[in-house]
């Protein structure tokens, strides 16, 4: 991985990230378990790749793997204008 990319990542982590790292998962642990392919789930923890582009199934099936809500999984920005 490029390093810049990974120090932004180490910065600013993504849900998904935090929630693997919670989990005690390794990417490819999480990839295998949620059936999602690991280069996708790689983009989609750096950022690179717009998880709430995601399929459902591929959000739920993520979420299911980490045991927790739908919507965690997403990069929802709840803040009012």
């Amino acid at each position: 991985m490029n390093k810049t990319i990974l120090e932004k990542t180490l910065r600013n982590p993504t849900n998904l990230h935090k929630l693997r790292k919670a989990a005690g998962l390794t990417q490819k642990e999480l990839s295998r378990l949620a059936g999602v392919n690991l280069r996708t789930l790689q983009q989609y923890e750096i950022g690179s790749k717009d998880i709430n582009k995601a399929s459902g199934r591929a959000i739920n099936s993520l979420a299911l793997a980490l045991h927790c809500n739908f919507y965690d999984v997403m990069e929802l920005d709840l803040q009012e204008e």
